[in-house]
């Protein structure tokens, strides 16, 4: 049996893409978004979680969503986790952290509700580490909600 390292996501950018270049010319964007979770208790009132996540992307990709999204942005970010760690420089110990290394993406909304701002965004889905060209593209209707 195959293990799978898959995770979907759709979440707002909590800041502003950082735009950098490898050694070798790929462009590569970290950045970090925030995705939550509402329910009800057991005694009727209304829930939430929110969880924050840093993640990075490469290539093109990086370079589309450095040019058109901003904090606050909605997106559609799919592709795998990979763990950070290091040496506290302080002294604390091992420290460590889960990003989302995206292989595909989709713009879905700016943060002022409206899809665009002052940038015309591209309406397809962008590929992101792996740039496969044999995927399907995600389509609204595979939203579940």
């Amino acid at each position: 049996m195959a293990n799978v390292n898959q995770c979907t996501f759709i979440g707002r950018l909590t800041r502003d893409p950082e735009l950098k270049y490898l050694a070798n010319q790929t462009a590569v964007v970290n950045s970090g978004f925030a995705t939550n979770n509402k329910w009800r208790g057991a005694n009727g009132e209304e829930r939430e979680d929110v969880m924050f996540l840093d993640f990075q992307i490469f290539g093109k990709a990086a370079e589309a969503i450095n040019q058109y999204s901003r904090k606050g942005d909605q997106l559609f970010l799919q592709g795998r986790l990979k763990l950070d760690q290091w040496e506290d420089r302080q002294g604390g110990g091992k420290r460590s952290k889960h990003v989302l290394i995206v292989e595909k993406f989709q713009f879905l909304g700016s943060a002022g509700g409206g899809n665009g701002g002052g940038n015309a965004r591209p309406q397809r889905e962008e590929q992101g580490a792996s740039d496969r060209q044999d995927q399907d593209e995600f389509q609204d209707e595979d939203i579940p909600f």
